[in-house]
């Protein structure tokens, strides 16, 4: 099993409902579509690698198991359970975070 990429840090819109996750060192990159309806994926501008998502609808999305479907798209980019412990700091009100 290839080995994780590391999350950096999050930040949520509250407004919106839109969580950005930042994956690896900060890059410029560029939105390259949807793996599904509410998940944009960020692509490294230099390398095209997966350097962060965007996930519009974010508490209703994980609310209704929508975000159960990252763990088949994505399963070597970072652990699903990291949504969980996002979705919680969320509810708690810390809407930024580094993951460490």
């Amino acid at each position: 099993m290839a080995q994780k990429t590391s999350v950096k840090s999050y930040d949520y819109d509250r407004q919106n409902d839109v969580l950005y996750i930042l994956i690896g060192s900060p890059k410029p990159a560029y939105g390259s579509g949807d793996f599904f309806k509410g998940v944009i994926v960020r692509r490294s501008l230099e390398n095209d690698e997966i350097v962060g998502l965007t996930i519009t609808n974010f508490k209703r999305s994980y609310e209704d198991g929508q975000l159960a479907r990252l763990k088949d798209q994505i399963p070597d980019l970072f652990s699903f359970e990291l949504l969980e412990v996002i979705y919680n700091a969320v509810l708690q009100g810390k809407d930024e975070g580094e993951i460490v």
